[in-house]
């Protein structure tokens, strides 16, 4: 049993959790966000309302891995869900934003991994150039059942500015695994924050 529990973990270690790293890639210049530049504006009529997240997911890609509002939170709430997914042993992803507009005050694995007394590791670092690079998953060969909606992380973010304000998962930067080790293809979803006029 020991033997198992320590391949598991060496397996998120070695496979979700190097996204981590600094060595996983050169650093990310703006231009390579895939984000629009927020830039200035003279126009005085820039809306001031409560600010409410537009999903990408329309809930119809499966198996995905999703952005969506946290209704239990307020307007900067935010869960990383997944469907469609039936052994999910460690999820690892990177979240770029524009760092003048969004800053990331929370972050944590979220509560459907929990419960299980399976042993969990999570790791989640706010990069100053706009991203949240996160890995989270189960050491040994212990799986989370997705094939219906469970929550992988909770995320709170600050926004700033009246424009709109993108989130998206950092293309091939993201990774999603069986207990088996073997790569799960997902559709990755982000979404806008946008501020409503006052």
């Amino acid at each position: 049993m020991r033997a198992i529990r320590s391949n598991g973990l060496s397996l998120v270690l070695r496979v979700c959790l190097p996204l981590l790293a600094a060595g996983c890639g050169s650093r990310v210049a703006s231009s390579d966000s895939g984000l629009p530049d927020a830039g200035s504006s003279s126009d005085t009529r820039l809306p001031t309302g409560p600010w409410s997240f537009n999903p990408e997911d329309g809930g119809g890609a499966s198996p995905a891995v999703a952005l969506k509002p946290d209704p239990a939170g307020g307007a900067g709430a935010l869960l990383v869900v997944a469907r469609g997914v039936p052994k999910l042993q460690g999820v690892a992803f990177r979240l770029s934003f524009d760092p003048k507009q969004v800053a990331v005050s929370r972050h944590e694995a979220g509560g459907s991994w929990y419960g299980s007394g399976k042993d969990l590791v999570s790791r989640f670092k706010v990069r100053p150039e706009g991203e949240l690079w996160a890995g989270v998953g189960y050491s040994g060969s212990f799986s989370l059942a997705a094939e219906s909606e469970v929550t992988l992380a909770r995320l709170e973010v600050t926004l700033s500015g009246s424009t709109p304000a993108k989130l998206a998962f950092r293309v091939g930067r993201n990774l999603v695994i069986d207990p088996d080790g073997a790569k799960v293809k997902v559709s990755w979803l982000g979404g806008t924050f946008t501020r409503a006029a006052k």
